[in-house]
């Protein structure tokens, strides 16, 4: 039996409260499971956004002359850019001619497949697209009645998602090394990235204290290769190239993320007097980054957004991330843009990160269209931070974003795109005492629970609530445990995925967990347990 430790803190007391919310939505009832095998079903949501605002009549387009300086375009519209499949969508911009504009979808070998129109007004125009299916190698014709038009080239039609948050959500390729700022960790990976349907997109930094309309960029939309993936998000490109690789379709992130920001400065003026607190970083006060990085993607159709973030920003984050989904949907004009959250992984800092990945659960369990991923077993001990890497305080910046990445995939596979099976950990169902012990029933357990690690179950005594001990368990059936410690006589409280062990002991933060759900006939381990802190 490990040693036993003190702990005093109200932000466990606090997040008790959200992982009851937690359990109520995971439910009760028998203890029956059904193991489903994996199947991944073709994408076949239907949204009807602005399909009032596809405009097919118009003037008969002719013979165009190209004339680049006849329009000037923002940079999200561009060569290689990425529209959301099945969905309207829209392009826009300015054009030295007022009156009437064509926007023809261009097949591979050059022949108008669709044309739709728009108005250009004082210069500006907006023309909304149809529906259409995936692929890519497309072209995009801009053509004004007196026949002055642009071709973009390279177009295609998939999954596009918007990657924000801070410095993880922004740490790239190049940033995950292998002991040493000299080797890289996913060198292979990058080397073997070249894929034409995963198409990047990088937000620079830009500070506003008003909304903007343009982002600040320097090198406009590209497909993935060695040359474009290595400076990108690792966990958007991870995220991008799992879809991809599920569905054989087109996939498609625009980063926009900037570390050591708190969520404040994220979140539109719209809703920040419902905000908890404000921000206290000058450089970051309330929704400037909003307005320099996100306000200018609000005419994009994005299927949703991929949100990691909230390291040392755990004090009511429940609310004021709730209120962010709010108001970004409000100014995309949709009010189903989904929200996958990676949820933080560890760090020596265990209690606020424990309390943060609870309010990053609750937020997202509120929401009918949200999720979250799981990354417990994940993160950076400080003694493993690479030689030459500055950047990294205590491990702060975890190099293995290859789970991260893919296992925000899954989730946003099993809820938003309908896959069947086990794609993400046990959750927490029933839990009793019985007698010194507890017993503990999950759902999601796949082929059945499995053990690996060193520990991560704690329990409390009624003699002393505060005080959590290291506690040993035993697999009991395929959705059970057994949990129990010499030193508690009454349990009163479990918690799971809180505690950090020895930092110099253990070989990796993985040690810190010790409970998995298998999959496939060979009963594999898959996902770590969620964290919970249940009292009775």
């Amino acid at each position: 039996m490990k040693r036993s430790r003190g702990f005093v803190c109200a932000a466990l007391a606090v997040t008790i409260a959200f992982s009851a919310a937690a359990f109520a939505a995971c439910g009760g009832g028998d203890d029956s499971e059904i193991y489903e095998e994996d199947e991944i079903v073709p994408i076949a949501l239907q949204d009807d956004y602005a399909a009032e605002k596809v405009v097919t009549q118009g003037f008969a387009v002719g013979t165009a002359t190209e004339e680049k300086g006849a329009f000037a375009l923002p940079r999200l519209v561009g060569d290689n850019m990425l529209l959301q499949a099945n969905v309207v969508n829209r392009v826009w911009g300015q054009s030295s001619e007022n009156g009437e504009i064509a926007a023809q979808i261009l097949k591979k070998d050059g022949s108008a497949e669709a044309v739709y129109y728009g108005t250009v007004q004082n210069g500006v125009f907006e023309i909304w697209l149809g529906k259409h299916g995936y692929g890519s190698g497309y072209g995009l014709r801009l053509v004004t009645k007196s026949g002055k038009s642009v071709t973009l080239k390279n177009v295609a039609f998939g999954e596009l998602w918007i990657g924000g948050g801070q410095s993880n959500m922004g740490w790239t390729m190049e940033q995950c090394y292998r002991g040493t700022t000299s080797r890289l960790l996913y060198q292979k990976e990058i080397d073997s990235s070249a894929n034409d349907d995963i198409r990047l997109f990088r937000v620079f930094y830009h500070n506003s204290e008003e909304p903007t309309d343009d982002v600040a960029n320097a090198d406009g939309w590209n497909t993935a290769q060695p040359s474009t993936v290595a400076p990108f998000s690792a966990a958007g490109y991870f995220f991008a190239k799992e879809l991809n690789a599920r569905y054989n379709v087109p996939v498609g992130v625009i980063q926009s993320c900037m570390g050591g920001t708190p969520i404040h400065t994220w979140m539109p003026e719209s809703v920040m007097n419902e905000a908890v607190g404000s921000s206290t970083n000058a450089e970051y006060a309330d929704s400037r980054l909003y307005n320099g990085m996100i306000h200018p993607l609000r005419k994009v159709t994005a299927r949703g957004v991929l949100w990691y973030q909230g390291e040392g920003d755990f004090n009511s984050y429940d609310v004021n991330y709730g209120l962010l989904m709010k108001g970004w949907r409000a100014a995309f004009g949709r009010e189903n843009m989904w929200f996958t959250t990676v949820t933080l992984p560890r760090y020596p800092d265990a209690d606020a990160y424990f309390a943060c990945r609870e309010q990053q659960k609750a937020a997202s369990l509120r929401d009918p269209y949200a999720t979250y991923s799981v990354n417990i077993d994940c993160g950076l001990l400080p003694k493993d931070v690479a030689e030459g890497d500055t950047l990294n305080p205590q491990g702060i910046h975890p190099y293995d974003k290859k789970p991260v990445g893919e296992r925000a995939a899954h989730v946003t596979m099993r809820d938003l795109y309908g896959a069947k099976g086990v794609w993400s950990g046990p959750v927490l169902k029933s839990a009793k005492i019985s007698g010194n012990k507890v017993v503990v029933t999950f759902s999601n357990v796949g082929k059945g629970l499995a053990l690996q690690g060193r520990f991560g179950f704690e329990l409390a005594d009624k003699s002393n609530p505060k005080l959590l001990h290291n506690a040993a368990v035993r697999v009991v059936s395929e959705n059970k445990i057994e949990v129990y410690c010499d030193q508690v006589k009454t349990p009163v409280k479990i918690v799971y995925g809180r505690a950090n062990d020895d930092l110099d002991a253990i070989e990796s933060y993985a040690d810190c967990v010790c409970l998995f759900n298998t999959k496939g006939d060979e009963k594999a381990i898959a996902y770590p347990a969620e964290q919970f802190v249940y009292s009775f």
